[in-house]
């Protein structure tokens, strides 16, 4: 005579197989899926106006002091063609750029660097970021030797 004990496996089973996809579920909700809205724990980049208006601003940093070219957003507008209008290639050979960008919720406003192509003369597409109404655009001369990199961390 056989057990009644072969039928109880196989219900055991699908009960724990239950509980670890239950288990699996859960945590993937939990842990950061950026698609899934409870996940996301990061503020959202403020829309205070259409992405087509507003004001960017450009600061062209120099050894002498600093210039300040004031922008607007007419239309879709990136990196390159802001630093067209300032007239910053026209100035710098070569260039280090970052753009700032306020983020709701945030008291920094987020930090991002802009890769430019001395050898082009513009910024690589992969960084050439279009702007918003409020960004700002750090421009600093990029030195090639060795003493200019040592001084430019002493001047920050």
């Amino acid at each position: 005579m056989q057990s009644n004990q072969s039928n109880a496996l196989p219900a055991y089973r699908t009960r724990i197989a239950m509980s670890f996809f239950c288990i699996a579920a859960l945590a993937m909700l939990s842990t950061g899926c950026s698609a899934l809205p409870l996940a996301s724990t990061a503020g959202t980049i403020g829309d205070v106006a259409p992405v087509d208006s507003g004001q960017y601003q450009v600061k062209m940093e120099t050894f002498g002091g600093s210039k300040m070219y004031q922008g607007t957003i007419d239309g879709p507008i990136t990196i390159q063609t802001a630093l067209e209008r300032s007239g910053a290639l026209k100035k710098y050979r070569n260039m280090e750029v970052e753009l700032f960008r306020q983020v709701e919720g945030a008291y920094q406003p987020l930090k991002m660097p802009a890769i430019y192509d001395a050898g082009k003369k513009m910024v690589r597409p992969e960084t050439d970021y279009g702007l918003r109404n409020g960004d700002s655009i750090l421009v600093r001369t990029k030195s090639q030797n060795p003493f200019g990199k040592v001084m430019g961390t002493l001047n920050k």
